[in-house]
């Protein structure tokens, strides 16, 4: 779904046409549960904590200003509602303030993750890292996100957040060699 279309749906609803949020949620119920399940590693969890990422949109539709895409404004929901119940409940989520090294560039062919027979490998290895730093790569990465719109969903600095896709990509480098999983044809 275009931005024009998200706005066209935003509006709708606004002025009472509720059913035009179902095309909302058919959109991107997928990547909103994706997002869930990712902070919480629980489906059961996941899938409620969708369904009320939903509901509070649903409520707050209204604030939304779009100064930013609709579905950064609606990844920041999904992500502050994980992090409340983590909070809640008193699950242990890595601190993310905590990054310190000078980001540089390394290119370790995260571009080919999509290839169809190595992807569900590497999502696999991806979730083994810390909760953020996956988060973070999967936002980047899988839901092609701009720092910015990072920045924006996880509420971290750039620079932090370009500090944990150096560090991350690293680990997730190490993890595949381990692993024995290559990517492209040249490794």
């Amino acid at each position: 779904m275009n931005r024009q279309q998200e706005m066209s749906c935003v509006q709708e609803v606004l002025n009472g046409n509720i059913r035009a949020f179902s095309k909302l949620v058919d959109a991107y119920k997928d990547y909103v549960f994706t997002l869930t399940l990712r902070m919480v590693t629980n489906r059961e969890i996941a899938e409620e904590l969708a369904q009320d990422t939903f509901i509070k949109v649903f409520n707050s539709l209204e604030t939304f200003k779009a100064e930013s895409k609709f579905t950064t404004w609606l990844y920041r929901i999904a992500y502050n509602t994980s992090l409340d119940y983590l909070k809640k409940n008193k699950i242990y989520f890595e601190d993310i303030d905590t990054a310190n090294n000078i980001v540089s560039d390394f290119d370790n062919g995260l571009d080919l993750l999509i290839e169809e027979e190595q992807s569900q490998n590497i999502k696999v290895l991806v979730n083994s890292l810390p909760k953020i730093d996956a988060m973070i790569l999967s936002l980047y990465y899988f839901d092609e996100k701009s720092l910015r719109e990072i920045e924006e969903i996880l509420d971290l600095k750039v620079n932090n957040i370009k500090q944990r896709l150096y560090r991350s990509r690293k680990a997730l480098a190490e993890k595949m060699n381990t692993s024995h999983i290559t990517i492209g044809a040249n490794e």
